[in-house]
């Protein structure tokens, strides 16, 4: 008759799942970086270059509106502009101009947001339209970095 301890159970179930675990990690590991490297066909190309262009539009048509210019948007709709034009910015392969287009859309939301706090410390403004500038200025800004990595690092392998 054979008999196992608790501690013989613990052996088998380390023996079993961490080697089991490592094994499924690193496929999905290497899924993810099939699916990375995979090549773009043109018609996926075509459709990121048109959905930048629109996004690219919508961003300028918001960026260039004067004092003048009547009803104001709300800050959820400058803030999805912006967020909408950085990622089909990201998906495009230029890394120059990735940098160049996030820096933009950074610049504008930084003057946004600016313009967001001096109204609501003058009680113009609510506190949410505070936060969401604050939030899109944050998140443009760590998408510009990492833009500036990838772009620092394609250059040091050239």
């Amino acid at each position: 008759m054979i008999r196992f301890t608790i501690r013989d159970g613990l052996w088998l179930v380390v023996a079993v799942v961490v080697p089991a675990t490592v094994f499924v990690m690193s496929s999905r590991r290497e899924n993810g970086r099939s699916f990375v490297t995979r090549r773009a066909s043109r018609q996926e190309l075509e459709t990121i270059k048109v959905r930048y262009e629109a996004a690219k539009g919508e961003f300028d048509s918001h960026a260039s509106r004067t004092s003048g210019s009547g009803i104001w948007p709300s800050a959820d709709e400058y803030c999805g502009a912006v967020e909408r034009f950085a990622q089909a910015t990201e998906a495009r392969d230029d890394l120059e101009a990735r940098v160049k287009d996030l820096a933009d859309a950074l610049k504008f939301v930084q003057e946004k947001a600016s313009a967001s706090l001096d109204k609501f410390e003058n009680g113009v403004d609510q506190a949410n339209e505070v936060y969401r500038y604050q939030y899109t200025r944050a998140d443009i800004e760590a998408r510009l970095r990492r833009a500036e990595q990838d772009l620092a690092a394609a250059q040091a392998t050239r």
